[in-house]
């Protein structure tokens, strides 16, 4: 009986690590396609410079694909 209990929350957990990791990959991709669309009105400047941010900064940009998202993603639920 406490092996089944132990594998039943095994797997809940696992289910829910997956369902976050998943969800903040994509508020990070949002985060990353608001960043490049700003990047994208700058020209061929700024579209190398958000993939040269991309390479030399990648925590920082991680982080603020994070804020973009999140940011995004509230001002459009909030929108409809």
């Amino acid at each position: 009986m406490e092996d089944a209990l132990v594998w039943i929350v095994v797997i809940a957990a696992l289910l829910f690590g997956l369902w976050a990791a998943l969800w903040i990959m994509g508020i990070v991709l949002h985060g990353a396609m608001v960043l490049l669309s700003v990047a994208a009105d700058q020209g061929l400047f700024g579209v190398a410079a958000y993939a040269a941010c991309w390479v030399f900064l990648l925590p920082i940009m991680l982080a603020a694909c994070v804020i973009a998202g999140l940011i995004s993603h509230r001002t459009a639920r909030h929108t409809e």
